[in-house]
């Protein structure tokens, strides 16, 4: 029987809200998980169950009863949280689990070695395999970095005001990575082919290009030199090593982003678009309309 009820847990964030709008205009009927105390709004049209702040097991078989599918959208570091919502998943009878991974390449020895903290992300899939035996299949999903939020906050190292850029080595590594929309158009699309992605890694995209890519992109478009400063990978990645402060989460950040446009070339490892169904983008139209925004 085909997946038709599909819960989604942790909605409101970036990958949340992306994931929550693609299950919102397709044919599932979608309900979203909440905390008791979370204040963040949600959308419209969709069935919205709130559950104790500790995600009590029992509330969460509950609320996953009779439902087909589970997304989950949570933080990196909600390592324990998510292996209870996976055993509350097998428990209810849950068909499809998709955890928390989009983003960066997970099976890549060098981003995990990098950023430890996304190693937990590992534990995940290992705990899903775990569960297989009781009925519960899965899907990890691998997206690259969100390409219109980082170029739109500057993530990327783009920087729109003063047309700048950050390019790491000679700016010529190709990476894989995805529109907002493109990650919750992969959810929508696993969930509608499910035993072309039954218990195994995908990887999907908007585009595959390299930062020299999108700095002729944005001339081309604006019309105007854009400033380029290059830095030396591993002078970055040692800058960025985390010290136990405040501000490791900023360097953290700054190595995803290294190993997002370094590590993440995705056609090396097997694409799933033409399986989903999923076009390429233009990275020329994403560009022209994140400028004109901007403006």
């Amino acid at each position: 029987m085909a997946i038709e009820k599909v819960t989604v847990v942790g909605g409101s964030g970036t990958a949340g809200s992306a994931v929550v709008s693609a299950l919102l205009a397709s044919p599932f009927q979608l309900t979203i998980l909440a905390r008791a105390s979370s204040t963040s709004k949600l959308p419209g049209g969709a069935r919205i169950i709130k559950v104790a702040d500790s995600h009590p097991l029992d509330e969460l078989v509950a609320a996953f009863t009779g439902q087909d599918a589970v997304v989950s959208t949570l933080g990196v570091l909600a390592t324990d949280v998510q292996k209870r919502i996976i055993d509350a998943a097998a428990q209810a009878g849950i068909k499809r689990f998709i955890p928390s991974e989009f983003g960066l390449n997970l099976r890549n020895a060098r981003t995990l070695a990098r950023i430890p903290a996304m190693a937990s992300k590992g534990e995940i899939i290992d705990h899903l395999k775990a569960q297989e035996t009781k009925g519960l299949s899965w899907t990890g999903i691998a997206t690259g970095a969100f390409f219109d939020w980082g170029l739109e906050n500057g993530w990327l190292r783009v920087d729109l005001k003063n047309r700048s850029v950050q390019i790491l080595n000679d700016g010529t590594a190709k990476f894989s990575t995805s529109i907002l929309p493109r990650v919750g158009e992969s959810v929508v699309q696993v969930l509608k082919h499910e035993a072309e992605t039954r218990n195994r890694y995908i990887y999907t995209q908007s585009f595959n290009v390299s930062q020299q890519d999108i700095v002729k992109s944005l001339e081309a478009v604006s019309g105007q030199k854009w400033a380029v400063d290059f830095l030396d990978e591993e002078t970055f990645i040692k800058d960025n090593a985390t010290q136990g402060d405040a501000d490791d989460m900023k360097r953290i950040e700054n190595v995803v982003f290294a190993q997002a446009v370094l590590d993440c070339d995705f056609e090396k490892e097997g694409l799933s678009n033409d399986v989903l169904g999923l076009q390429a983008h233009s990275l020329d139209a994403e560009i022209e309309k994140i400028l004109n925004s901007a403006a």
